[in-house]
């Protein structure tokens, strides 16, 4: 939702799940196998959205989002942090940079986890 919307950019609301999956291993002299997992978990967040248009071949956005549950036998946070840049070739192309960090920290019973994900990306945009 664009709770500001111009010309020149807007600044909204966002409401999303993503779906994160992680596959992790760990080899060592110690372990006679190889110690494995995958897992699969839909996190609902909550965030907001900016992008603005300094000129017509160029935006600059971001968005962060995020969800903290804080119970007795469960707590978890995650933060998705997104800041880019996009230039247009024309109505239908672009180039796309940016940078992006991704934070999830979680206790589960006995069981703890912290895990962060950062750093530059490059992308090209098609539209159809």
């Amino acid at each position: 939702w664009d709770f500001v919307s111009m010309d020149k950019g807007y600044v909204g609301l966002i409401a999303d799940l993503k779906y994160n999956k992680l596959q992790a291993s760990i080899d060592s002299p110690v372990l006679t196998s190889t110690a494995a997992t995958k897992q699969n978990a839909p996190v609902p967040t909550i965030g907001a959205a900016f992008r603005v248009f300094p000129v017509p071949m160029l935006a600059i956005g971001g968005d962060v989002s995020g969800l903290k549950i804080n119970r007795s036998d469960f707590e978890a946070k995650f933060v998705d942090v997104n800041v880019d840049g996009t230039v247009y070739f024309g109505k239908y192309l672009g180039v796309q940079g940016g940078y992006r960090s991704v934070t999830v920290d979680y206790t589960i019973d006995d069981d703890l986890g912290d895990l962060k994900l950062k750093g530059p990306w490059v992308g090209g945009l098609v539209r159809f």
